[in-house]
């Protein structure tokens, strides 16, 4: 199965949209990418630190219906 980081996942990591975007650019992430289909976790950029992480989590959990 892939696994794609949503925005609402980063979102209910407890991150606001101003604090995921500007993450994105100072990692060289495709913000557009993360709203409109997602971003591979293996696309994420290494190594992972606690945003990453949290946001991940998240993402998970949805995907297992926590």
């Amino acid at each position: 199965m892939t696994e794609k980081v949503l925005l609402s996942d980063c979102v209910k990591a407890g991150y606001c949209v101003p604090g995921v975007r500007r993450v994105c650019k100072e990692r060289g992430i495709d913000f557009r990418q993360l709203c409109r289909d997602g971003v591979l976790v293996a696309d994420l950029v290494e190594p992972y630190d606690f945003i990453i992480e949290r946001c991940v989590k998240a993402m998970r959990d949805r995907v297992n219906g926590k």
